[in-house]
């Protein structure tokens, strides 16, 4: 009905009100929100983390500064076909990554309004920009011959069946995931190779 121009008298019933109330942050707060029985524990294990991820962080922009600074000066050529089986591969990556939101690649590109070709295009620069950097690190391992011991690929492996709850002679059997982590290594080994060399100079 129409209202305007008349006083009308509305009544409200308060059924209640309600406070939130934040808990006390103690030692109770650190048992019922985490695994430690104490809010220095807690706190400590925060603080450890935090600093954990500043040194990941910084651990891979030094090596990122290093790989590129000994890729600036390398003159390659590096063949359309090997730069055109780089960007399958990253598609193949970016689209086993939305498969897991339920997308498929068309529907992605759908999405965001672009044609394979221009994907395609974008990822050129990075494409050519990996293979750079793996051929120019595989050079250096070369010369400088290094190496990786079978007992580091061992540990390596027997890290990987912990963490993923795996058999580790089930990993060691697998031919191509032992070279991948014997090629991981031997590329770890050679970027730390170049660091403490720019270190001396």
């Amino acid at each position: 009905r129409d209202l305007s121009g008349k006083t009308e008298v509305f009544k409200v019933k308060l059924d209640e009100i309600k406070k939130e109330e934040m808990p006390e942050i103690d030692d109770e707060f650190a048992k019922d929100c985490s695994e430690f029985e104490t809010l220095e524990e807690l706190k400590k294990s925060i603080k450890e983390r935090i600093e954990e991820q500043n040194k990941s962080k910084e651990k891979y922009e030094l090596e990122e500064n290093a790989i590129e600074e000994v890729c600036k000066n390398a003159k390659l050529e590096i063949p359309e076909g090997m730069i055109e089986l780089e960007i399958d591969n990253m598609e193949k990556d970016i689209e086993s990554r939305l498969s897991y939101q339920g997308i498929n690649l068309e529907k992605y590109l759908e999405m965001i309004g672009k044609t394979r070709e221009e994907f395609r295009t974008e990822y050129r620069e990075q494409a050519e920009k990996q293979i750079k950097s793996r051929l120019v690190l595989e050079e250096v391992a070369k010369a400088a011959k290094i190496t990786v011991a079978e007992e580091d690929i061992a540990a390596k492996i027997s890290e990987m069946a912990k963490t993923y709850g795996k058999n580790e002679d089930e990993i060691k059997e697998n031919v191509g995931l032992r070279q991948y982590v014997e090629d991981g290594l031997k590329t770890e080994k050679t970027i730390n190779f170049i660091i403490e060399k720019a270190k001396i100079k």
